[in-house]
């Protein structure tokens, strides 16, 4: 079901904004890298491809949710997350498809500003409020 897909999604953020206010960067967020435990607690997998943000690491990821920007930095991850979404849900309603679409962006000026402002443009979607994007 959609919303229960969202509230995983949004638990994903919740780890990924983590990782940022570490200075911390996924850097291979996909569906394979998700897994929900026995007692419902959401686990983001696999940091072994991980680095700081702004380290000059060099560009790791997977094809398909990989940013197209050589730079490491947490928009980055919102450009993965975005893609994450969109698997997720499939065939999303326009307000999801515009979260979606503003995740990933080309240019990574042009995305969320951080995995809490994703987030809180999801939950508002959930929520059957207006979405910012």
């Amino acid at each position: 079901e959609l919303n229960e897909a969202l509230r995983v999604f949004l638990r994903v953020c919740d780890a990924v904004a983590f990782a940022h206010s570490r200075g911390i960067v996924h850097r291979d967020l996909k569906p394979e890298n998700i897994m929900i435990g026995r007692f419902g607690e959401v686990l983001v997998l696999d940091w072994g491809v991980a680095a700081e943000a702004h380290s000059g690491a060099p560009r790791a990821g997977t094809p398909g949710f990989q940013a197209p920007e050589p730079e490491v930095t947490p928009a980055s991850d919102i450009y993965s997350l975005g893609m994450l979404l969109r698997e997720m849900a499939p065939e999303p309603r326009p307000p999801l498809r515009s979260i979606i679409a503003h995740a990933t962006q080309p240019s990574p000026d042009a995305r969320y500003a951080s995995a809490e402002a994703m987030a809180r443009d999801v939950a508002a979607f959930l929520d059957g409020a207006r979405v910012r994007a």
